[in-house]
């Protein structure tokens, strides 16, 4: 729960300071002030995907109590070593095509040149 505040401030936090911006893009390049109100909402946006992530998990929890659906955390903690080992993999493999874009498309790319 304490994700979901954090979240929800960050949210109401980026809501008030965009709200005090009344700029106009011109053209490509945007004023500084902006970088701020860029931040924020991104904050907000990784704090989300956390909570998203740890609600998933609580729901998971709670499937433990019904028989039924108990069966489903039963087979993932027995296949937990399996899964790891495919995930490392398709991390790794995610990786490389990752690196690979950003070394064939990174200096061609305007939306590369400020990450």
């Amino acid at each position: 729960i304490t994700c979901f505040v954090i979240s929800a401030l960050l949210r109401i936090f980026w809501f008030i300071e965009s709200q005090g911006l009344t700029y106009k893009l011109p053209g490509t390049t945007y004023p500084k002030d902006f970088r701020s109100v860029m931040q924020l909402f991104w904050l907000q946006v990784y704090f989300n995907a956390v909570n998203t992530i740890l609600t998933c998990l609580k729901i998971l929890k709670f499937v433990r109590l019904n028989d039924q659906l108990n069966i489903l955390t039963r087979t993932l903690r027995a296949a937990q070593h399996n899964i790891i080992g495919i995930l490392t993999i398709f991390l790794i493999v995610l990786t490389a095509y990752a690196l690979t874009g950003n070394l064939l498309f990174g200096n061609g790319l305007e939306e590369y040149k400020d990450f």
